[in-house]
């Protein structure tokens, strides 16, 4: 420590750092007048270099430098500056002896601007002076041309050297010619590009003595309400970092870490403890210094690169911290296996693993620990904390297996279970993950990919002194995250169907069936758990032809899937709930009995009785609805129509699309694509699109707003507010596009407008016959021209006028018919298959070894079969369809509509051989549809508004109505009006109602709020209701007062 001339110098031998001896003020000064906390750092060689100033208008009433330690171990000293309102930026720094870092500690809530730019946004980084930072050049005693550092990703001019990579650091050209935000430090995580977690600089034509300068994160969990420290380069300054003293809430994840939009959303999975206030926030960080020789890898390396040891050295293991682990503990004799199996059934599965197969797994874990401490440190490969805690999982499974053999020596279960300790103690390490600061803590299933680890690592030792506490966390957060993500009243989950099972479900059941097994209680019990479990049997769509049984729907990010889950639901509820038990193993058994989860051989029991459940149209809130009719029966048809708040891995541009199962056959599909390509495009679903262009699904209202379900007619219809658009390229793979590196766009803003869409599905008792779907949207303060997809399963489509007609590929073919007024003009699609991620790599098929070379080139109209990741699949698809390639294939037709004008269009499904083809035709006045089959004609009704409808002895006053006229029956179904009339028999409703109308019997239906119907009908007859009767007709009509709810009636 020397101090002199207004001076601090504090010099570690390896790195010293020059601060500010600041006296106290005798007046207020602005903040840039007053001497920034860094002032210089020493380069090796002896040069000093860097020049610290503060920017902002900010009054400072005192400032001070304060020496807190002067060695021999370290040097610490802190400068505080104090704001004449009350507010504060504190900074000190600490130099140890023989370390190449200066760590710096920052506290500040500064006054910062509400009003600034999104962080991601501004062109300087003051924003116009709302926002004060503090500065520190990279540029002055070094003039540094090159850049290098750790991060996910890169935008091209950050790559220009080279991108970086999961072992390798980016590399770019430096140039300070423009004023432009170069890259970002973040405390955490960084899966954007340009940011990361240490950036350094030097000059490419020195040799390996010559000096490199840089910056890293340190200590993630002290910091606090986190922003970036951002990285700028102008002509004027050169190439300085500099950071915000003040909370703009304004923030970006590409930038700080977080993105304030999404804090009050379900999306955002962290939190900030109480007692931090909303504009205070922390950082830690440090200053880096060395030569080339030590900071750079000959090989490019970047886990022995110089700045990601001394981060992980110094700021995410220190040996202070990780001395005090308990790594040693007394060890009591445990039965094992523990986790999947009941302890009266342990002796079944005991391991017979030799000597080998441990030591096996001890190498593996210790490798473990020398890829945490001695490479990749505590984000990974690729810069984030989720992988570990899968690898956490797979051990503690592992362990709990190889423990149970009689074969594991006193010495290697001493090892195995300090190995595991020691990963659990990484978990709960807030440097590894910040819980309470503020950062998003991933996706739902991320914290609870760890928090279930914890479970089950505190109920595999449960001798650890730590271990109550790790289970007791895993309940909590588990219990919690049921509370959180299960929809209230519906039971659906926030996650897409791939999420749910595989990503979410899977691991917090590992962790339930350990807690239940260990005693720790039974999560299974909750009541938002069952309501789930009947909502995961409620989506499953029909047996898929192309794998001969049911697979999960591929809504959001999902790819061809089935649900091992359900098998291990039902031997949760064996014992518990055995008639829910029963249900779930029906729906396992129709899944084809997968068994691909790790411990299902232990849970899964195949002997359990199996009953069919009731499934039937619903409106799972937070999803959309499920419409179905003939439920098992495999020719059942079945509509997912996606439109609900719940966001978490739906954004794939899904919101108001469908998925469509008839009649045996899978037909017009949500492409099964759970990561590349990114299916954000709305076009690439069964939609609209406003403009051609990307439309955003987060923070905007998307919805059902009205639902209803009778044995004749289902109906649903929803909205999405529409406000922001995306320029993007027409398809997402050339190259293929992976997420979370989406093309950057720049977002239009537009006039609110509500694009409302409503869908009729007519049912029929014979599964084989008219079961088809009208479409309506319309649009309300439009000002932008919109197209409509519709995406078939098909070999082929031809088409016929007002007609697209698809030949499928199952035996089904699919009419769809514009019922627009006017010629109609279909566009075809250019481009018929995404191909989806880890592609061929898992697949079956002979061909297909690799990346396919065609999609290493321009476009073409339509490119070649491709293989797909349906992962274990496989085997199904090659018993059903032999050495045939994977492909889904779907073709799109496709109508345009200038502004404002919507679209009306019927879907009708009919089998290949032996259906009859119905002539369609518009009718009410470009409101409805006409559909003439050979023994009934049916007339469709919808509108956005209540009209009155008169076509010879029809007469309705309503805006959703259907009508069936036919030799042997007749019918009459009010969804939304006043009344509906064919020939003699009349319906007046408050309600959704339906008649059916054979002989001298109506039978009627309600579901609804309560109401009166009244009939009127050519006889007088007995009145009932619900089965019961409740009096006579009066003069031919009927007046009944009907409760709540689904009910029957009938007139005889």
């Amino acid at each position: 420590m020397r101090q002199a001339n207004g001076v601090i110098e504090m010099d570690g031998t390896t790195v010293a750092v020059r601060l500010p001896d600041i006296t106290p003020l005798t007046r207020p000064a602005a903040l840039s007048t007053v001497p920034a906390p860094l002032q210089a750092v020493r380069l090796p060689g002896g040069a000093w270099a860097g020049k610290g100033w503060l920017v902002g208008d900010v009054p400072i009433a005192n400032a001070a430098t304060t020496i807190t330690a002067r060695g021999p171990l370290f040097a610490e000293a802190t400068v505080a500056y104090e704001a004449v309102n009350g507010k504060a930026y504190t900074i000190t720094v600490r130099v140890e002896a023989g370390s190449p870092v200066a760590l710096v500690t920052e506290s500040f809530n500064l006054p910062a601007a509400q009003d600034a730019h999104n962080s991601l946004e501004q062109t300087e980084p003051t924003d116009g002076g709302k926002i004060p930072l503090v500065c520190f050049s990279l540029s002055q005693g070094l003039h540094p041309d090159t850049a290098r550092y750790r991060g996910y990703a890169s935008t091209p001019e950050r790559g220009t050297i080279q991108k970086p990579d999961s072992d390798r650091e980016g590399s770019y050209t430096l140039t300070t010619a423009e004023r432009r935000r170069h890259w970002s430090l973040l405390g955490w995580m960084s899966w954007w590009p340009d940011a990361g977690t240490y950036y350094t600089v030097y000059r490419n034509g020195d040799d390996a003595n010559g000096p490199v300068l840089g910056f890293m994160r340190m200590f993630t969990g002290r910091w606090s309400n986190p922003t970036g420290i951002q990285v700028w380069g102008d002509p004027k300054d050169g190439l300085y970092l500099c950071a915000p003293l003040g909370i703009t809430h304004q923030r970006h994840w590409q930038v700080d870490g977080v993105n304030d939009p999404e804090l009050d959303t379900d999306i955002y999975s962290g939190f900030l403890y109480p007692d931090v206030a909303a504009d205070a926030g922390k950082r830690c960080w440090a200053l880096y210094a060395a030569t080339k020789g030590q900071a750079i890898r000959a090989d490019n390396s970047m886990a022995k690169a110089g700045p990601n040891r001394a981060m992980i050295a110094y700021g995410e293991f220190p040996l202070d911290k990780m001395k005090d682990w308990p790594l040693d503990w007394p060890r009591d004799v445990v039965a094992r296996p523990r986790l999947h199996t009941p302890p009266a059934r342990a002796t079944e599965f005991q391991s017979k693993a030799t000597p080998a197969q441990i030591d096996a797994q001890i190498t593996a874990m210790r490798g473990v620990v020398t890829t945490l401490l001695d490479a990749n440190g505590t984000l990974g490969r690729t810069t984030h904390f989720f992988p570990f805690t899968g690898t956490a999982r797979g051990c503690v499974l592992a362990v709990d297996e190889l423990l149970s053999s009689p074969n594991c020596t006193p010495e290697q279960r001493n090892e195995l279970t300090k190995l595991l300790a020691f990963q659990a103690l990484v978990l709960t390490d807030r440097d590894f993950f910040p819980v309470g600061t503020g950062f998003h803590l991933g996706n739902p299933n991320m914290p609870l990919s760890l928090d279930s680890a914890l479970a089950l690592i505190g109920c595999e030792l449960p001798d650890h002194p730590a271990a109550a506490r790790w289970a007791t966390r895993g309940i909590m957060k588990i219990s919690g995250a049921f509370d959180k993500y299960v929809h209230p009243e519906s039971g659906a989950w926030n996650e897409c169907p791939h999420y749910m099972y595989d990503a979410s479900l899977y691991q917090m059941f590992e962790a339930m069936f350990a807690l239940r097994h260990s005693g720790y209680g039974d999560l299974f019990d909750r009541p938002s758990v069952k309501r789930l479990m009947e909502y995961c049997i409620g989506i499953m769509p029909p047996p898929d032809a192309r794998f001969g049984f049911r697979i999960i729907p591929t809504q959001g990010n999902t790819s061809l899937e089935g649900a091992t889950i359900l098998g291990w639901a039902a031997s949760a509820y064996a014992n518990t709930d055995p008639a829910l038990s029963a249900r779930l193993q029906w729906m396992w058994q129709e899944d084809g009995k997968l068994t691909v989860y790790r411990g299902s051989r232990e849970v899964i029991q195949p002997e359990l009785p199996a009953a069919q459940p009731e499934s039937r149209s619903t409106w799972y809130k937070g999803f959309g609805a499920i419409l179905r009719n003939g439920f098992p029966d495999p020719n059942e048809t079945y509509m997912a129509y996606r439109q609900g708040q719940w966001m978490s891995h739906y954004e794939d541009g899904d919101q108001g699309s469908w998925h469509l199962y008839a009649k045996g056959a899978p037909l017009s599909l949500d492409f099964g694509s759970q990561y590349g390509p990114t299916m954000s495009r709305p076009w690439l679903h069964n939609r609209i699109s406003v403009d051609h262009k990307l439309d955003p699904m987060l923070q905007h209202e998307h919805d059902i707003h009205t639902f209803t379900s009778l044995r004749a007619v289902d109906f649903v219809a929803g909205n999405a507010v529409i406000d922001t658009l995306f320029p993007v390229s027409e398809t997402p793979y050339h190259p293929m596009e992976q997420l979370p590196n989406t093309p950057a766009s720049k977002p239009e803003a537009i006039p609110m407008m509500t694009w409302e869409r409503a869908i009729l599905f007519i049912k029929d008792a014979d599964l084989l016959g008219p079961n088809y779907f009208l479409v309506r949207d319309y649009f309300l303060g439009a000002t932008k021209p919109t197209d409509w997809s519709a995406w078939c399963l098909a070999s082929d489509v031809t088409f016929d006028g007002n007609i697209a007609r698809f030949t499928g590929q199952h035996g089904v073919d699919l009419d769809v018919v514009s019922l627009l007024p006017g010629k109609v003009t279909w566009v075809q699609n250019r481009e018929a298959i995404p191909p989806p991620p880890t592609i061929a790599k898992l697949s079956y098929g002979p061909g297909v070894p690799g990346w396919p070379k065609e999609y290493q080139q321009p476009e073409q109209e339509h490119p070649p079969i491709m293989s797909h990741n349906f992962m274990y699949l496989g085997e199904a698809w090659k018993k059903v369809n032999g050495k045939k390639v994977f492909e889904e294939r779907q073709i799109c037709a496709r109508l345009t509509q200038p502004v404002g004008a919507g679209y009306l269009v019927l879907l009708y499904p009919r089998k290949h051989d032996g259906e009859p083809i119905p002539t369609y035709a518009g009718w009410a006045n470009g409101l409805g549809a006409k559909v003439t089959l050979p023994a009934e004609t049916h007339y469709l009704l919808l509108s956005p508004r209540t009209v009155q409808v008169k076509d010879g002895d029809i007469a309705l006053d309503a805006a959703v109505a259907v009508v069936r006229r036919g030799a042997e029956r007749q019918s009459l179904t009010l969804i939304k009006g006043r009344s509906a009339r064919l020939g003699k028999y009349s319906v007046t409703a408050e309600a959704p109602v339906s008649l059916s109308i054979a002989g001298n019997i109506v039978r009627g239906e309600t579901n609804g709020d309560a109401q009166t119907v009244t009939v009127s009908l050519p006889f007088d007859g007995i009145i009932t209701l619900d089965g019961a009767a409740i009096g006579r007709t009066t003069k031919r009509t009927a007046t009944i007062i009907i409760p709540a709810g689904a009910h029957t009636f009938t007139i005889r």
